[in-house]
């Protein structure tokens, strides 16, 4: 499942990438969030053969540039997903008013506001490594009491907390407002319409199911759970059965980013038709190149 997200979330840059799409904000967003999601995945993928195959970093420049790199899109996948709850928020809210109040050039400022964050705070994190050729990239004993103590507990905060926060409070908004559209509605004979917003509220809920367990063991057991120094065996048993959970409910956690494209697909009735779509487009340009090349060895 983990790997064909990879491809799910290119197909959905694909699809968003049309012209009929090009002038939608949540468009845009939804294509910028499938792009921090496909980092994550590689992210996953890179720990993967890291961990198999010992790979071993050549300099402290190559451990800033991969830890960069791949962390960047664990901040960006779920701030995007707040700017995308605040703008289905603001069409739900203020149907009439969103087109004025969400311009392109707001959507577009939004995006890089994030990005920017983001790269900011992977920076900011790698800048705390130290090189050691014999180990993975790890924080410099330098810096190791700063970070576990504040840094910590700031990266929790822009990756979990307050996107968690926010995403609730938007999504129980939406959700009670949906509520009361469809009971106003329901004296006519029309059923309850998916939409965009819909959907986006489903990938709202995997998010809030799938990062609560992390979120709530780290703040049960001070946030950041590092190695414990004990001769206690008991202690130790109980860090190792807390290390346990953290990675466990941590590739928990990742699954946000592997559900989307699945999310879409199953409640997207126009993402399902425009996939086939796209799919169709490609089998036609396909074989009009392989006709083309045929007709070519002929002559």
């Amino acid at each position: 499942m983990f790997m064909s997200s990879i491809p799910g979330n290119i197909i959905t840059i694909c699809i968003l990438l049309q012209k009929k799409y090009r002038h939608v904000s949540t468009a845009m967003f939804l294509i910028f969030l499938a792009f921090a999601d496909i980092i994550v995945l590689f992210q996953c993928l890179f720990e993967w053969i890291e961990f198999n195959f010992q790979i071993i970093y050549t300099s402290i420049i190559h451990c800033w540039i991969t830890i960069t790199l791949f962390v960047v899109g664990r901040y960006a996948s779920p701030l995007m997903l707040v700017v995308i709850s605040i703008e289905r928020l603001l069409s739900v809210a203020a149907p009439l008013h969103v087109k004025r109040i969400l311009t392109m050039k707001v959507a577009k400022f939004s995006i890089a506001f994030v990005w920017i964050l983001s790269f900011g705070m992977s920076s900011t994190v790698a800048s705390f490594l130290k090189f050691d050729p014999d180990k993975p990239c790890i924080i410099d004993d330098k810096f190791a009491s700063f970070y576990f103590t504040y840094m910590g507990w700031i990266e929790f905060t822009f990756d979990s907390i307050a996107p968690f926060v926010i995403i609730l409070i938007c999504s129980v908004i939406i959700i009670v407002l949906l509520s009361k559209r469809k009971m106003k509605s329901s004296k006519s004979s029309r059923t309850f319409r998916r939409s965009v917003t819909v959907t986006m509220l489903i990938v709202n809920i995997v998010f809030l199911v799938t990062k609560f367990p992390l979120m709530l063991i780290n703040l049960l057991y001070g946030g950041i759970i590092d190695n414990v120094i004990s001769t206690d065996l008991t202690a130790i048993e109980n860090h190792l059965r807390m290390l346990y959970l953290s990675n466990s409910f941590l590739l928990l956690s990742r699954l946000n980013s592997v559900l989307n494209f699945y999310v879409y697909f199953v409640t997207g009735t126009r993402f399902r038709q425009d996939m086939k779509n796209v799919f169709a487009r490609c089998k036609r340009n396909r074989e009009g190149t392989v006709m083309e090349y045929s007709s070519r060895n002929i002559t």
